[in-house]
């Protein structure tokens, strides 16, 4: 009966977080626009929203400005466990199944190119756009 509950569980908790992940390309394809749209900005309203970047490289008069950001994903997954011992010269093996708090990085990378004015000539995402979700609130505040 335990079991059987705990299936249940377990089978509503993946479909809730396959909702999560269907709409959260909606997400992603927002952020990649956002991002895409600072074309034609000065650079000083990429960094009044972002704050400094982590990298700048400066080559020829062009410039060229990176910023990056992590997002921690958390989930509750099915955890396994094993454990094997020896006593006595006999194996004993012994397994459970449990649920253990996991998570995954979304890391990116905000690419922006500028031209000798300052002005953005391209700008884009590096990596997973999910990892730059905070982008959405920093750039649409600043409008």
């Amino acid at each position: 009966m335990k079991a059987g509950l705990f299936e249940r569980v377990c089978l509503q908790f993946a479909l809730a977080v396959l909702a999560g992940c269907v709409s959260a390309g909606d997400d992603d394809a927002k952020i990649t626009r956002l991002v895409a749209g600072l074309k034609g900005q000065p650079r000083d309203s990429v960094i009044a929203a972002l704050g400094s970047p982590n990298r700048t490289t400066i080559e020829n008069g062009r410039t060229t400005s990176y910023w990056l950001m992590t997002e921690v994903e958390q989930y509750v997954g099915v955890s396994n466990k094993r454990i094997v011992s020896r006593v006595t010269g006999n194996h004993s093996v012994s397994e459970s199944t449990g649920v253990k708090l996991k998570e995954h990085r979304h890391e990116c990378f905000i690419e922006i190119k500028l031209d000798p004015s300052a002005i953005i000539t391209t700008s884009e995402i590096i990596g997973s756009a999910r990892g730059c979700s905070a982008v959405i609130g920093k750039l649409n505040s600043r409008r």
